[in-house]
C-alpha cells in the first residue's frame, strides 16, 4: 500500500447526513475493507455514492486504535489525525464524567434536604402520636369521673328519696323558671303555689337535721333554676 492510499485512509470527517446524527466518514482502502468489518461489527455504514464508510462518533477512540495498528506509519499529517481523534473522545469522555458528577452532586444535595424533611416530619408524627395519647387518656378519664359523678348523684337521690321527691321537685323548678317570664297575676299566683312545694321539702329536711341548697334556694327566691349555683341539687349538709 502507498503512502497516497494511508493519507486517504487516515483523513477522517465528521459530518451530518441529512436527517440523521452526525457521523465519522472514512475511506477504507478495498485491502483493509474486511478487517475494517472486523473491528466495527454492526456499527458501520456503506455510502455507496461516495464511496466511503461511516461510524458513529463514539467509535472515535476505536478508529484512531485500529488505524494506528493496521497502518504504523509516522507522516506527521496521519499521528496528528489519531491523536485528534483520541484527543476529541477524551475531551468528551471527561464532558460525560464531569457532568454526571454535578447531577450526582445535585441528586446528593437533593436527598440531604429530603433526609432532613424526613426527619423533622417524623418529630412532628411523634408529637401528634403523644398528643392523641394523652386525649386518649384523658378522655378516658373524664369519661370514668362523669360516671363516678352520676353515680354520686344517684346515690344522693336514693338516701333522699324517704324524705323528697327529687325528679317532682326538678319539674316544679322548671315550671318556676317558665312562669318567671310571665309578669300577669295569674302567673304570679300560680309562682306560689309551686313554691311551696319546696317550702315543704325544706321543711321535711329540716326536720331531719339536713339542708339541701337547690331546695333552700327555691324555697325563698324570686327567681327560677336557672338562677340557682351550679350543682346545688347535690349539695346537701347537715343543720
Amino acid at each position: 500500500m502507498n503512502l497516497a492510499d494511508k493519507f486517504h485512509l487516515l483523513h477522517v470527517a465528521e459530518r451530518t447526513p441529512d436527517g440523521g446524527a452526525a457521523r465519522l466518514f472514512v475511506r477504507v482502502p478495498f485491502e483493509a475493507r474486511d478487517s475494517f468489518k472486523a473491528v466495527f461489527p454492526g456499527v458501520y455504514e456503506w455510502h455507496k455514492t461516495e464511496r466511503l464508510w461511516s461510524l458513529p462518533l463514539s467509535q472515535r477512540e476505536r478508529l484512531g486504535e485500529w488505524i494506528a495498528l493496521a497502518y504504523p506509519i509516522r507522516e506527521p499529517s496521519a499521528i496528528a489525525t489519531a491523536t485528534h481523534l483520541t484527543e476529541r473522545e477524551t475531551k468528551q469522555t471527561r464532558e460525560e464524567i464531569e457532568e454526571q458528577r454535578a447531577k450526582l452532586g445535585d441528586i446528593e444535595t437533593m436527598r440531604e434536604e429530603l433526609r432532613a424533611q424526613i426527619a423533622t416530619l417524623e418529630e412532628t408524627r411523634k408529637i401528634l402520636q403523644e398528643d392523641r395519647d394523652k386525649l386518649e387518656i384523658a378522655s378516658i378519664e373524664l369519661a370514668h369521673e362523669a360516671r363516678q359523678e352520676e353515680e354520686e348523684r344517684a346515690a344522693i337521690e336514693a338516701a333522699l328519696a324517704h324524705l323528697i321527691e327529687l325528679p317532682k321537685l326538678r319539674a316544679a323548678a322548671a315550671q318556676l323558671t317558665l312562669l318567671e317570664a310571665d309578669k300577669s297575676k295569674q302567673a304570679r299566683d300560680r309562682w306560689m303555689v309551686v313554691q311551696l312545694e319546696f317550702v315543704k321539702a325544706k321543711i321535711t329536711l329540716e326536720d331531719a337535721g339536713l339542708a339541701l341548697e337547690a331546695v333552700d334556694f327555691l324555697a325563698a327566691a324570686k327567681q327560677g333554676a336557672r338562677a340557682m349555683p351550679p350543682g346545688a341539687w347535690h349539695r346537701l349538709t347537715r343543720r
